[in-house]
């Protein structure tokens, strides 16, 4: 809202004291992901099957059976 644009990544927010660190993808090693998609954005986990699969969504408690935890945007699951 700073910036009236959403951060290119996810450092920008830690550079500008908005959050302390970028978070830790509970799934792999890594971070969360953030990626660009036409004039918006993904936030995901990887998921239960550890790999990343492009966002595509799964529901919350698949297990391993594919799919991303995503954060953003928020999905209806009804």
């Amino acid at each position: 809202m700073d910036h009236a644009q959403y951060p290119n990544s996810l450092a920008q927010l830690v550079k500008a004291g908005h959050v302390e660190h970028v978070p830790q993808d509970g799934y792999s090693n890594g971070l969360l992901i953030y990626r660009w998609i036409d004039d918006n954005f993904l936030l995901y986990s990887c998921g239960a099957d550890v790999d990343d699969d492009g966002g595509v969504p799964t529901k919350w408690g698949e297990g391993k059976g594919g799919g991303d935890q995503g954060f953003w945007p928020v999905q209806d699951r009804g």
